[in-house]
């Protein structure tokens, strides 16, 4: 197994004169599930085909454990990438599919029983991690045989049996429908587990990237926006961008301006003001009478009418715009007084309907704050 290490790694295509990758400086450690996470186009995708030897790096030094492989050739990195499309051999069986890694490296499996000639070994192999992943019962079948989870499995398969150092997953279950999602996610975190090998796993969905990471890295443009575990992504967002990626549905943002009255702070928006607690205070104090971002989850606003000892310096007057009923919860699209939009995850015993009149209050412990124009943190 190995750790990889990005030290001021770009890549630029010739001809564009954006970059791809920026100076990007990361740590993936021996036997971490890390998950580069962000929008389309942010680079993320290309910085796992860097590890994987299948696009060159334009400066910067990509190690794989202690070894600087910038120039070594992808079949010589042992890493195992897992793509987006399957790429199964039509023709060959999901036995063949998944053997044919091991046939073309001419070597005896890694930890083969001795003893067993190579053809046995190769046998052993696969119908041990055929078993292991659900597939031992359909070795014989060929590919177009198989649904998409099982095909992707086969994929899944076919990497793990050649035992490589990394495991580089590119968005593998962006081809699959929702229920064959969660399953297949539960299967690779799974794996991770039993196997003990350094996976790194790309995917613009954000509830893969947090069920699934041990730590998330989150990019944007080709820049790394921020490095942490899945919670601390969520509690403590370094800027705007990662704390309306995290989390859904999204963050809501409120244009604001912090005041100070009779010795208390408040953040006041359009048709809405609210006390900030003690604790943040002292950090939100240098930011007196300025304009803020005010941030807060739609998880973290509460209707009124179902809760208990409400501080009436958090409740906000609100009228309903759309009712989305979703079972085990209800998510209300509101505008205050000032027409501001915002999101609230309330409960499913809540009744509302779109046109009426309620009050909220903002759970302002989980409050968020930000610099409208550098949009970093303030808090």
């Amino acid at each position: 197994m190995a750790s990889v290490t990005f030290e001021h790694v770009s890549k630029k295509y010739p001809g564009n004169e954006i970059y791809s990758v920026n100076d990007l400086n990361l740590d993936i450690r021996d036997k971490e599930f890390l998950v580069l996470v962000g929008p389309s186009g942010c680079g993320k995708s290309t910085a796992l085909r860097m590890i994987a030897g299948l696009e060159e790096i334009s400066s910067g030094v990509l190690r794989i454990g202690d070894r600087v492989v910038n120039n070594v050739p992808p079949k010589d990195r042992d890493i195992a990438m897992v793509f987006q499309s399957y790429a199964l051999y039509p023709h060959m069986s999901v036995f063949d599919n998944m053997a044919f890694g091991l046939r073309m490296r001419k070597a005896m499996p890694t930890g083969a029983p001795p003893g067993l000639s190579r053809d046995a070994a190769i046998k052993a192999r696969v119908e041990e991690v055929a078993k292991n992943i659900g597939l031992d019962q359909l070795l014989t079948r060929k590919p177009r045989q198989l649904s998409g989870g099982q095909r992707q499995r086969v994929a899944l398969g076919r990497a793990i049996v050649r035992n490589p150092q990394v495991f580089l997953m590119d968005e593998p279950l962006s081809n699959l429908d929702a229920k064959l999602r969660v399953q297949t996610r539960a299967t690779i975190s799974r794996l991770h587990r039993d196997l003990q090998t350094t996976m790194i796993y790309v995917t613009h969905d954000q509830v893969e990237a947090m069920t699934m990471g041990d730590r998330i890295a989150v990019m944007r443009d080709g820049l790394l926006q921020q490095l942490d575990t899945p919670q601390n992504l969520y509690d403590h967002p370094t800027n705007m961008f990662v704390a309306g990626f995290i989390g859904s549905p999204s963050m809501n943002f409120f244009d604001s301006t912090l005041q100070q009255e009779g010795g208390e702070g408040y953040v006041v928006g359009g048709g809405f003001r609210v006390k900030v607690p003690q604790q943040y205070r002292q950090a939100l104090s240098a930011h007196t009478g300025q304009k803020i971002v005010f941030g807060l989850r739609p998880e973290d606003v509460s209707d009124v009418r179902m809760e208990r000892d409400v501080d009436e310096s958090t409740v906000v007057p609100v009228s309903v715009d759309v009712v989305e009923p979703m079972g085990s919860e209800i998510y209300l699209y509101l505008l205050t007084k000032g027409n501001q939009q915002f999101v609230a995850r309330v409960d499913p015993l809540t009744r509302v309907n779109p046109g009426e009149q309620m009050q909220v209050t903002f759970d302002m412990k989980k409050m968020h704050a930000f610099d409208p124009q550098t949009q970093q943190t303030l808090m």
